[in-house]
């Protein structure tokens, strides 16, 4: 957890948390991905976007190409418009892939309706996980065993 040294901090903007999502979406192409969609899946068993992240790095952005693959028919956004930014109406152009990979993340603590409302930063791919590991959808983070955070 990352607290802001500001001399006034609002919450929102200062605490910052890791986490992890799973890779449903890109923009960007399979070669070279730019932006990572993440979803969690919900207690129905529904992939439900969660983040959007900044702009990948050059060679996270190849580690994880070289990982992905395509969709096929039956993904869960398949026909799901998705727009730049919150309220915004222009669409995405996104490539959706198989909802396969873990990616950690850091968030900051803003959520609304169970997403968070800024963008998040691509830590790392998570190898260890797999997608049935992270917390569900609208649980916010999950805390390894024995991470004893305040």
């Amino acid at each position: 957890m990352v607290y802001c040294n500001s001399r006034i901090p609002t919450l929102p903007q200062c605490r910052r948390d890791t986490t992890e999502g799973i890779i449903g979406g890109i923009t960007g192409t399979l070669i070279r991905p730019q932006t990572l969609l993440l979803g969690r899946y919900d207690r129905d068993g529904s992939l439900r976007l969660v983040a959007r992240s900044t702009q990948l790095h050059p060679d996270p952005a190849r580690h994880l190409a070289e990982r992905m693959t395509a969709a096929v028919h039956g993904h869960p956004w398949d026909g799901v418009r998705f727009t730049a930014s919150w309220g915004a109406r222009t669409p995405l152009n996104v490539v959706l892939v198989e909802p396969h990979l873990v990616a950690e993340i850091d968030v900051d603590t803003a959520q609304d309706r169970g997403a968070w409302r800024h963008p998040v930063r691509f830590v790392r791919q998570r190898e260890d996980m797999a997608p049935g590991d992270i917390a569900a959808f609208g649980e916010g983070t999950r805390q390894p065993p024995g991470d004893r955070r305040l």
